[in-house]
Formats: C-alpha cells, structure tokens, sequence
C-alpha cells in the first residue's frame, strides 16, 4: 500500500503561497496552507512624512526588503527602486513600479544587496518593525544617507477553528518556516511537536530555535526554492512528480 504524500504547511497565502504550494505539488508533497501571520502598514509621523517626500523626489533611492514593504509606497515614486530579490521585483512590477536593482542571486537577502548594490546619495529603507538594522548600517557605512523608517509590522494571524486544532494536532508531517515572525506565529499557536521544523536559513532557524521550536532542517541558500527541495529530501517525496516551472520567491524580512 503506497503511504499517503506528505502534508507541509504553506505559512503564508497569497501568489507566494500559491507558487510554494505548486512546487510542493509537483514535487509529491501536500501542500496545507494557513496564513499564520499577517501584515499591516504603518502611518505617521515616520511613514508619511517619507512618503510626500519620495514621491516628491527628495530621495535618489529607495530600497524595499520585501514584497510586503510594496504597499507602503505612494502612487507616484520619483526615486530608483531596489529589491531584495525577484519575488519583491515582481510585486513592484506589478503594482506598476519600475525596479532599477535587483542583486543578482542566488542569494536574496540585506547581506546579498549590500555587496551587490553601493548607491551614493539619499537612499529611503522601507523595512519591518522586526527587521535588524544590516541593511542601514552597511549602506551608511558605504557613505549613503539613509532615511531607515519601519513601514509595516507583522502579527499572528487569526486562525479558523480548523486549522488551530489541526496544528495543534500534528495535521502538517512538516511546517515551512520563513521568518522569524512565522517561527514565533507557530509556538503562540502550540504547533504540534510531531511536526517537523523546516527553516529558511540559518538567521530564521536562531530565531525558531530561541521561540521554543525544535528545527530539523535549516536551508543552505536564502531561498524557498532550496527549502523545498530540502523538504523533499527530508520526507523522501516521490522523485516521479511532475515538472514545475522556476519562479523564484523570495521571502525577505519580517
């Protein structure tokens, strides 16, 4: 009797968690996707002050470390724009902004913008309010004057009935963690023990560790992709599923 595919947990909705969730399909696995946090963009005093002066062109760039960060911008952006990775790219793209920097890969991350990306000038940080400070720091550090403004905070999303009991209960035979703010999302929502921890690198994995989670699987490259097949690896999926196409996605911060 063939043993039933493994379930992992897709934290996230969304086109993210619909790509993920294809890539899981194809590679054999279940996909179960709860939204386990959720994000809010921030107002005054720091936010909108930023705004009126990125659309007025006070700044020369302005930098987004992930898809999230997308709707704290204004309608109308009169500075180049920076992303963190592919994934960010996109969403800009298709709100109809146009992306001057992207670093090249494989890795998506602060560290990997910084030695791949040294503007001079003004530069504006759309960040988390659980971001740590890699990016300002190493720009200033490369003479560039950064407005460093937290944009949108993270929270534990509320959660169907269904899907608390069925972390509760070990549902998923694998969960997908991303960032921190995912790692912290699980252990408030008592995820099952029996489930195993998969992290998006090793910065995600201190921060799950630290929250109280057992993590058995840390991805060597910052990049969902890479996860997954890890995943794959881990839980021994069928190596007959179908082909999936490549569309990266980057996860970015918190």
């Amino acid at each position: 009797m063939t043993a039933p595919a493994p379930v992992v947990l897709v934290p996230r909705g969304g086109e993210w968690g619909d790509q993920v969730a294809d890539r899981l399909t194809a590679q054999g696995m279940r996909p179960w996707l709860v939204p386990i946090i959720r994000t809010e963009i921030l107002g005054g005093e720091d936010l909108d002050p930023a705004r009126r002066d990125l659309a007025a062109g006070a700044f020369d760039w302005v930098a987004l470390t992930s898809a999230a960060a997308v709707a704290a911008l204004p309608a109308t952006v009169r500075a180049q724009i920076a992303a963190v990775g592919p994934a960010t790219a996109r969403a800009l793209r298709t709100a109809g902004y146009a992306v001057e920097m992207v670093p090249p890969g494989p890795d998506y991350s602060a560290e990997a913008m910084l030695h791949s990306w040294h503007p001079t000038g003004t530069v504006l940080l759309l960040r988390s309010d659980l971001a740590a400070p890699t990016l300002a720091d190493g720009l200033r550090a490369g003479g560039a004057t950064v407005t460093d403004v937290v944009a949108y905070r993270t929270r534990p999303a509320p959660l169907s009935t269904e899907d608390a009991a069925g972390l509760r209960d070990g549902r998923a035979d694998v969960a997908l963690v991303t960032s921190g703010s995912v790692a912290r999302a699980l252990v408030a929502a008592r995820l099952a023990p029996t489930t195993q921890v998969a992290c998006l690198g090793p910065r995600t994995a201190e921060v799950a560790r630290k929250a109280g989670l057992r993590v058995d699987l840390v991805a060597d490259r910052q990049q969902v992709e890479v996860l997954v097949d890890a995943v794959g690896d881990l839980v021994g999926a069928s190596a007959a599923a179908q082909p999936h196409p490549h569309r990266s996605t980057d996860p970015g911060e918190d």
